[in-house]
């Protein structure tokens, strides 16, 4: 019974003099280092809020044109035939890759109607199809390869 007392006895006081290992530690207490004290944030890096809204605009910016060429790689290419598949009725030369190479690879895009006139197809059509088909396949192909649309407010 006496070895279990002194035993409970030995862990209380341990508990009340060792650092709880839970407990939230405060940059501003201060510390001995080397002689002298200072403070956890003082040791800390300089982080600043705009160094750290820079660094994560950055990482996004890298992002998006990693995601940027990947979409080109992908409409030069049309690895599973999505785009060049994908064309008005009658119009097989009207077909997205066709039109994703003129209206967003190329600087400066051709227009819609200089396109029409080329392909010998309405611009209604053409604009349409861009419009319905196009477009929409693109935004997929970009959100599969990891574009998410920032909300709008």
């Amino acid at each position: 019974m006496v070895n279990w007392i002194n035993g409970t006895l030995r862990w209380r006081i341990q508990d009340l003099y060792s650092p709880d290992k839970d407990a939230a530690i405060s940059l501003d207490a201060p510390i001995a280092v080397d002689a002298g004290e200072t403070t956890r944030i003082e040791l800390l890096p300089d982080f600043t809020l705009s160094g750290l809204d820079g660094m994560i605009e950055s990482v996004q910016k890298e992002t998006t044109q990693r995601i940027g060429l990947e979409l080109e790689l992908y409409i030069e290419q049309d690895p599973e035939g999505k785009l060049k598949n994908s064309y008005p009725r009658s119009y097989p030369e009207c077909n997205c890759q066709f039109l994703s190479l003129r209206r967003v690879l190329k600087e400066p895009p051709d227009k819609f109607k200089d396109l029409a006139k080329e392909l010998n197809v309405k611009y209604t059509t053409l604009n349409s199809h861009w419009d319905r088909k196009c477009e929409p396949s693109l935004q997929e192909i970009a959100r599969n390869l990891g574009y998410k649309q920032e909300s709008q407010p």
